[in-house]
């Protein structure tokens, strides 16, 4: 889809996303604090209740809600659906939802049976309303759009993952028999392979061609990597449950190679764009996808080694997907996003102004909302701290190093969010 396709006058209000991005990197400050305080310990298991409150802090705190604030946007820009009173579901879904992921992460630490009840029923109704009121109005959609079927795909992985969530999490508080490791993985599968990564796929065929002027994806890969990855998910969740082992090592090599065929056409398509300028927009994608290549390397490197070495490699795997490549392409996506929606919203206003017979305001371009220093910065802090998250699996006692880098990456991140909102209500005074 061209810009000229887009419906930007359809865009909700900007404090619809908003309030969403700037509570996701409050979640990682916080997820990374307690990676700080915990210490070489936090690494020792993947079950470590720790590492638990951590990575649900990043997945649902961080990451759930950015891609809850992107979605507002870009379902009624790129399927040209409208949301029946976009600022009540941004609201409601934000009022269970934080809640939901703070009473989680207490949960883990305290071991305490309400706590994890609680938070199951917060996320979920959170869960529920937003796919509700948000899947309602993109079935309705008729826009021809091949983003338009990775949010639908997403959105049933998300269901899938919250549900399964819930579940487990009513197993850790004693209300349901645990079902440990097979359904874990299972829910790990669906939250990170389903929900992100198609998720992912989907704005990717609007991002990058609109941001960095590439040719757009081939029509294959834009229709088979979100239907495959769903259809291979489905496979590997029942052959999982039934201990098909065989099965699913078949589907786990499936779904890598869809992974590393979408990072491999992502660089292919950078090395053909016609943008002349190198932005940091582009070296955050660039970032992503080769992490994303040495996750599938280092996954499938653990599976060949001994039990000894074999869960350490593959959670590191896990950890270079997720903080390297999922990271990278979310934070460069924020930081053009968030530019771009102030930037759309000023000068929305200034058509109000002007309809009204008011003095016009001025409208900063998008490098004066997020400035390209900025985003260069933050870059190779994130290099930093991805090279200091893979030295702790090694050198434990680089824990402290590794933490304050990200605690830095993040705490940035919230400044320059913060001084976009300043410049776009700095404006309307």
């Amino acid at each position: 889809m061209k810009q000229s396709e887009l419906s930007l006058d359809q865009s909700p209000p900007l404090v619809v996303s908003l309030r969403f991005f700037l509570v996701a990197p409050v979640f990682a400050i916080l997820s990374m604090a307690l990676w700080l305080l915990g210490g070489e310990s936090v690494l020792a298991s993947r079950w470590s209740p720790d590492l638990l409150a951590i990575t649900h802090g990043l997945v649902l705190g961080f990451f759930a809600c950015v891609m809850f604030g992107a979605l507002q946007q870009i379902l009624p820009v790129v399927a040209g659906a409208t949301v029946p009173n976009p600022q009540r579901l941004s609201r409601l879904t934000f009022a269970f939802w934080v809640p939901g992921v703070l009473l989680l992460m207490l949960g883990f630490l305290k071991s305490q049976p309400w706590l994890f009840g609680t938070a199951a029923a917060c996320l979920v109704l959170a869960m529920s309303y937003f796919v509700f009121v948000f899947g309602s109005a993109l079935m309705g959609s008729v826009s021809k759009s091949d983003s338009v079927p990775g949010m639908i795909f997403a959105l049933t992985s998300l269901i899938f993952a919250v549900l399964l969530g819930a579940y487990l999490a009513l197993g850790l508080g004693g209300w349901l028999p645990l079902w440990r490791p097979q359904g874990t993985n299972i829910h790990m599968s669906w939250g990170l392979l389903g929900w992100i990564s198609i998720l992912l796929f989907g704005i990717a065929w609007q991002v990058v061609p609109m941001f960095q002027i590439t040719p757009p994806y081939p029509r294959w890969v834009q229709r088979l990597l979100p239907a495959g990855m769903l259809f291979l998910l489905v496979v590997r969740s029942c052959s999982a449950a039934l201990s098909w082992q065989l099965l699913v090592l078949f589907t786990d090599g499936l779904l890598a190679l869809l992974l590393a065929v979408f990072a491999i056409q992502t660089l292919s398509l950078q090395r053909r764009s016609v943008r002349k300028i190198k932005d940091a927009h582009r070296l955050f994608w660039r970032l992503s996808c080769f992490n994303m290549l040495a996750a599938i390397a280092i996954w499938w490197l653990g599976s060949l080694l001994d039990s000894s070495w074999q869960g350490k490699t593959q959670m590191l795997a896990v950890c270079v997907f997720l903080l390297g490549g999922v990271l990278a392409v979310v934070v460069g996506m924020l930081y053009k996003i968030v530019a771009f929606l102030v930037w759309l919203n000023l000068n929305q206003e200034n058509m109000r102004r002007m309809t009204a017979g008011k003095p016009l305001i001025e409208v900063p371009n998008m490098k004066k909302i997020l400035a390209e220093h900025k985003i260069k910065r933050q870059f190779w802090i994130l290099l930093s701290a991805d090279l200091g998250l893979v030295l702790v699996f090694y050198v434990p006692s680089a824990v402290a190093v590794a933490s304050i880098l990200w605690l830095v990456f993040f705490a940035f991140l919230l400044n320059d969010l913060l001084f976009a909102r300043r410049t776009y209500y700095s404006r309307l005074v």
